[in-house]
């Protein structure tokens, strides 16, 4: 309690600390970090887990970028944490707190390090969800992809687009494949996907072919973001074309083939071709 309070007191900028605000706020969120990565469910089973929170207070909306990108850094370490305890982080209570700061982050931020930091953040999200139950992954995609992919997909920001096709074909390739070369950008989330896995089992790309199609077309209708987008595309052809696994999942794989056919096709109908 004590020294949460004091972490609490440093974030806040009390002058028994010293006078510099914004290196304090960044050391407080450092050590909540570090703590966040070393405990496990007790804290939250103690009852401390509002009071630890609480430590973070107005850090995700700091005048300074560097404290921003340092407590969404950190936050990462307290979805590692939920994902340790029963249900993991698809918990729906769990993956909407630590989800919130990362969707406002991509909504609303503008410094490319506190973006970059909130997609790394989420990938590394996505890649906790990836090892979950399939029942569970399915109830968390509607809140942990769908709203982020769209949002990056649409971004003003270039680099933004870019990183959500990245995104986008890592989730429609196989779970064990490498993802695809691009040249990077300053949001450097091509080194996260290397090491993420995002993968989606077929059964839930086919579950949730609907939001994926969509985002897929978004990619076509970019010129800038339709390399990317059709890395997904054709990663996710080579694995329908595997006719392996029981009836009902060759039925969907069928009609996944078919929905993405058509999707290439109308787009070759309308515009330029898209290579």
């Amino acid at each position: 309690g004590g020294l949460l309070a004091s972490l609490e007191a440093m974030a806040a900028g009390a002058k028994e600390f010293g006078k510099d605000k914004t290196a304090l706020a960044r050391s407080a969120v450092q050590a909540w970090g570090a703590l966040a990565a070393v405990l496990d469910g007790r804290v939250v089973k103690s009852g401390l887990i509002n009071q630890f929170l609480k430590v973070m207070g107005d850090s995700f909306s700091h005048p300074s970028p560097d404290v921003r990108a340092e407590a969404m850094a950190a936050w990462a370490n307290l979805a590692t944490l939920f994902n340790s305890m029963n249900s993991t982080i698809a918990h729906p209570s769990r993956l909407k707190l630590v989800l919130t700061p990362v969707v406002s982050a991509i909504n609303t931020e503008r410094e490319p390090g506190v973006m970059a930091a909130a997609l790394a953040t989420w990938i590394h999200i996505l890649s906790l969800l990836s090892r979950a139950p399939l029942d569970l992954y399915d109830r968390a995609f509607p809140s942990a992809v769908t709203p982020l992919l769209t949002a990056l997909l649409s971004h003003a920001s270039d680099d933004a687009r870019l990183e959500g096709a990245s995104v986008l074909a890592a989730l429609l390739s196989a779970p064990d494949a490498p993802p695809a070369l691009h040249a990077p950008t300053r949001l450097g989330v091509a080194a996260r996907l290397e090491g993420a896995r995002l993968g989606m089992g077929l059964q839930a790309v086919a579950a949730h072919r609907a939001a994926l199609l969509l985002a897929l077309d978004t990619g076509f209708s970019d010129e800038a973001l339709r390399p990317r987008a059709v890395d997904g595309w054709c990663a996710l052809v080579v694995r329908l074309a595997v006719k392996e696994g029981p009836p009902e999942m060759l039925l969907a794989a069928g009609e996944l083939a078919e929905a993405a056919v058509s999707l290439l096709l109308s787009h070759k109908a309308r515009a330029a071709p898209l290579a």
